[in-house]
């Protein structure tokens, strides 16, 4: 497979084929309900982008685009890649989202914390469905590694509103952030990590221990597990009402 012009192997063929056909079945449905030929529209780019994330993904007229940072080494991008497709998959397969209640005010910075608990939750299941390829995670696992490190330098541990308050965005999301990373980086490397957490910043740990308690309880299987574990770690950390999920496969709200 070649992914901006470089030959990254065959470990995603199989991914990819699957959700070609499901990008397909998508637009087939699509075109008898609007009695059009939608088929010139069926397609998935994948485009570099200069820095940011390693991948984002952006919907143009229901077309999947996939932007991967230039400076990924190409023994990384597989698995990067491949967890931008599994999200691909999961939104034609009408996985939930989480969006804010527009009826509602916000705290400050929440945004953040909205966005790294969906994308938590639906990584759980894209490492699921990958569970059977075995990528090369070093590099990758580094950047994770010492971004963590990074953002925990730029806090302040007597900053008692922000560290320990229920509710607040802070809080949420390195709550969030523990528990992602307690079952998702490399032992060896969490392991310090973490220790460095629950001395210096332990509402962190405190609460990221009960969203792995949910997460244990309720699973990430299928649609239905992975609805129900995001609206009950978003109540156990206190981000309703301003936060909604919603089951895409009949718009209701939770």
């Amino acid at each position: 497979m070649i992914v901006l012009e470089r030959e990254i192997g065959d470990q995603l063929d199989d991914l990819f084929e699957s959700l070609m056909v499901s990008l397909a079945n998508m637009f087939s449905e699509k075109s008898k309900k609007e009695q059009v030929d939608n088929e010139s529209e069926r397609k998935l780019t994948i485009l570099p982008q200069d820095d940011g994330l390693l991948s984002r993904i952006q919907w143009v007229e229901d077309n999947p685009y996939i932007y991967l940072r230039s400076d990924i080494p190409t023994h990384a991008i597989p698995h990067i890649l491949g967890t931008a497709l599994c999200h691909v998959k999961q939104k034609i397969d009408q996985f939930p989202d989480v969006v804010h209640n527009d009826n509602e005010d916000e705290p400050e910075g929440v945004v953040l914390a909205r966005m790294t608990l969906k994308e938590f939750i639906l990584s759980l299941h894209a490492e699921k469905m990958m569970e059977k390829i075995d990528f090369n995670m070093g590099w990758e696992d580094e950047q994770r590694h010492q971004g963590l490190k990074d953002l925990l330098k730029m806090l302040n541990p007597e900053d008692d509103d922000g560290l320990s308050n229920s509710g607040h965005p802070t809080l949420q999301f390195f709550s969030l952030i523990y528990a992602k990373y307690s079952l998702l980086h490399p032992s060896e490397m969490w392991k310090g990590l973490s220790k460095t957490i629950k001395k210096d910043f332990p509402g962190f740990a405190q609460s990221g221990e009960k969203i792995l308690e949910i997460i244990n309880d309720v699973g990430y299987d299928d649609v239905d597990s992975c609805l129900k574990c995001l609206i009950d770690i978003r109540d156990e950390i206190a981000m309703r009402p301003y936060t909604l999920i919603t089951d895409r496969r009949d718009g209701s709200f939770y």
